[in-house]
């Protein structure tokens, strides 16, 4: 059917809220002229149609709304990037939601029917297949009798049209990541309650919000003593991941969710939520996350998220330059410094099994690293600013904190030639070993059923150490580039403090046991 481009005169009056051609009306979509109105009259669900995409909206939309959705569309359509600013209150996340799926959807449609379409011209072209060797006998005299046998015409067996396979369309079409800082929950209620759209979806999220074991979950550092439970068999949620994943609420009709619906599923059948999501991203059409996971390399990283060919949407996006800043910048105290370097030199001196010298090399050069850094923050001979009566700091930038890295020992050659290579080796190392248990902890339980799930002994770096030296080389990356330009972004900083006791309304003051608490930030 043929799209009108003008608008009908009912519309005139709101002609500066939609711009040609980005929306374009079409003869189907049934749009009454209050539609525009500030006050939304009837609940009825609209269908609407933006460079022939349709679009299932379960409201009559504000103007900001329809233009946020052409926009959207607009920018699908040309692979484009949108900066996109809407009032308050304005129903900008329904409007987001909508647009985003229903171009998915239409680009489903046209995978579909482009398959077909290849399937009949493949067919078309197929050779007649040969007759079957007795088909030629049929019509041969017998001698014996001098008759022949009835005339008969051979009809081949009719192709099999293969449908599209669902598993290649879906690895076609984008994924849509979205990154909310604290609205996530309002993004999912809105795709839960108020479209009909029901893609695959996951949250992911931390153990600080998933995790339901009774002793881990009242820790402040859930992640290193939710791995050392899995290394001791000790955990009785992650092996049965399986009870949430097999739970009707994830299936076909009920696959839009939220942590708390996670949380409660998995208490209710004693399995792990915070695997359960992590297992659903692999087929997840749609995830949500708070945007430090897109933005965070090292997060991203750490949680396998590939934004390649993706549609990534970001709201509140106000608040995108701290969270880039705070991406970009790492900070280590002494002693987490000094965790690292204990468990570098466990891992170097046979605590742990390591396969070939290769990697035990590399982690020795990530070690001589990492105790030139707790040199540099203990040595006795560095000088400090006061910044008040209990802190001490001293800043570098530019090419003072180029010259004192490389006093120790940190130059462009080095890390290079020595230190990148060596992370490498490391940092795979690591993400093998950390793959090989969670899939111990899920996979074998889904495979088999077996509740007695082996859990083999941690052989590398902790998440937490490991995201140190992802973080410090991330860092370092960016100030040894070959052209430098983020040299003068950074600032080195090296702060010494003295811990305060006291709490509440109490007048805090310095523990007289207390000693100089150091730490290092870029």
């Amino acid at each position: 059917m043929k799209e009108r481009r003008i608008l009908p005169s009912s519309l005139k009056k709101y002609e500066k809220y939609i711009k040609e051609p980005t929306f374009l009306l079409t003869e189907p979509v049934h749009i009454e002229e209050d539609i525009l109105d500030n006050s939304v009259k009837t609940q009825q669900a609209q269908v609407l149609t933006m460079e022939s995409v349709r679009i299932d909206f379960p409201l009559k939309p504000y103007p900001a709304q329809l233009q946020m959705m052409s926009k959207i569309i607009h920018a699908l359509n040309n692979s484009e990037n949108a900066l996109l600013e809407s009032p308050t209150g304005s129903g900008k996340s329904l409007a987001l939601l909508c647009a985003a799926l229903a171009w998915r959807e239409n680009e489903r449609k046209k995978l579909e029917q482009g398959s077909e379409e290849q399937s009949e011209v493949t067919i078309g072209k197929r050779e007649r297949p040969p007759a079957p060797e007795d088909w030629a006998k049929r019509f041969k005299c017998e001698e014996t009798e001098g008759s022949c046998l009835p005339e008969t015409e051979y009809d081949p067996p009719p192709p099999k049209i293969s449908k599209p396979s669902n598993y290649l369309i879906n690895k076609k079409l984008p994924r849509i990541f979205v990154g909310s800082r604290t609205q996530l929950t309002q993004l999912i209620s809105e795709l839960k309650r108020n479209t009909q759209y029901t893609p695959r979806i996951t949250v992911l999220g931390s153990r600080d919000q998933l995790c339901i074991h009774p002793r881990v979950s009242k820790t402040s550092n859930k992640n290193e003593e939710c791995a050392t439970l899995l290394d001791k068999q000790g955990c009785d949620y992650a092996p049965n991941t399986a009870k949430i994943l097999k739970n009707p609420m994830l299936r076909t009709t009920h696959r839009v969710w939220d942590i708390e619906d996670m949380v409660t599923l998995g208490k209710k059948v004693q399995g792990c939520p915070y695997y359960a999501a992590r297992k659903l991203y692999e087929s997840a059409e749609v995830i949500f996350c708070p945007y430090n996971y897109i933005l965070d390399p090292v997060i991203r990283k750490l949680l396998d998220i590939n934004l390649k060919e993706s549609i990534v949407i970001l709201d509140e996006a106000h608040n995108m330059e701290d969270a880039a800043r705070s991406a970009g910048s790492f900070e280590i105290d002494d002693k987490t410094l000094n965790l690292v370097k204990i468990e570098l030199t466990s891992i170097i001196k046979g605590g742990f099994k390591i396969e070939t010298y290769r990697v035990i090399n590399a982690y020795r050069v990530i070690e001589c690293l990492f105790d030139s850094l707790w040199g540099f923050i203990n040595s006795p001979n560095n000088t400090y600013e006061t910044s008040d009566f209990n802190r001490r700091i001293n800043i570098w930038s530019g090419s003072k904190m180029i010259r004192k890295l490389q006093e120790l020992n940190i130059t462009d050659d080095v890390f290079t030639n020595e230190l990148i290579p060596a992370y490498k080796i490391v940092s795979n190392h690591a993400e093998m070993i950390r793959k090989e248990k969670e899939n111990n902890v899920i996979n074998n339980e889904l495979e088999t059923g077996d509740s007695q799930v082996k859990i083999y002994r941690r052989e590398c770096l902790s998440n937490n150490s490991l995201m140190i030296v992802r973080s410090i080389f991330m860092v370092f990356r960016f100030l040894f580039r070959n052209d430098r330009n983020y040299v003068d972004d950074y600032r080195m900083a090296l702060m010494k403090r003295i811990e305060m006791e006291g709490n509440g309304n109490k007048k805090r003051k310095p523990n007289p046991d207390s000693v100089w608490q150091y730490k290092l930030g870029f």
